[in-house]
């Protein structure tokens, strides 16, 4: 493997550099143009220097080397701001297990429907079989549960589209049941059927629709 070119701070003398370069000739040429220190080089952004540089003629590829070492940093934070940004897109969304999240779905939890430590269970049921529709019948505090996992379904599925964008996984997310004869329509995104008659005096799904829209489903 190579070794990682130095790290120069952006004080560092562009004389000093070229000497190490061996191309001392052109230090006239980078003072002409006001050119001191790498933050001279920088202010001016890279895409100017690199006209200059090349307009040079500098032998023996120190001009290459010598962009290399100048502009390292910048690279690097445009490595960095990369791999933030995939971090962001491959990173599971905190969902059920985030406490503010919770917080938000307190107003449809009651113990009188006996379903409530069901919801980890047809979260991580539903991120498992990655279905993208599902019918719930009777709504309520499982459902946001229901509707987070089919939103990271498709959060999933629109990365790894991305990624992979040549081939893209199009039977990736089950869109057929077993013993179909031919694919339902697909909706547009992930879709939660609710049934629920509201008949239940303690049901609280009349309020699922404002939670689920504070939680952005």
């Amino acid at each position: 493997f190579s070794t990682p070119p130095m790290r120069l701070p952006v004080s560092t003398r562009v004389r000093g550099l070229l000497r190490c370069l061996d191309a001392a000739f052109f230090v006239a040429s980078f003072e002409e143009e006001g050119y001191y220190s790498l933050q001279d080089l920088h202010d001016d952004g890279q895409e100017v220097v690199t006209d200059f540089v090349q307009a040079l003629s500098m032998p023996r590829g120190t001009d290459e080397r010598f962009l290399q070492l100048a502009f390292q940093e910048d690279e690097e934070e445009e490595e960095e701001e990369e791999a933030a940004a995939c971090t962001a897109r491959t990173a599971p969304p905190a969902g059920p297990w985030d406490a503010t999240w919770l917080r938000t779905l307190a107003p449809l939890y009651s113990l009188h429907m006996g379903c409530e430590n069901m919801g980890p269970l047809l979260y991580s049921l539903i991120r498992f079989v990655k279905p993208s529709r599902s019918l719930e019948i009777g709504a309520g505090y499982t459902s946001a549960f229901l509707l987070q996992a089919l939103e990271d379904n498709q959060r999933e599925l629109s990365f790894w589209q991305e990624w992979n964008q040549a081939s893209g996984p199009k039977d990736w997310l089950v869109s057929v049941a077993e013993g179909d004869t031919a694919p339902a329509p697909e909706p547009e995104g992930a879709c939660l059927h609710c049934i629920d008659n509201f008949a239940h005096e303690h049901s609280t799904a009349p309020l699922l629709w404002q939670v689920a829209h504070r939680l952005k489903l």
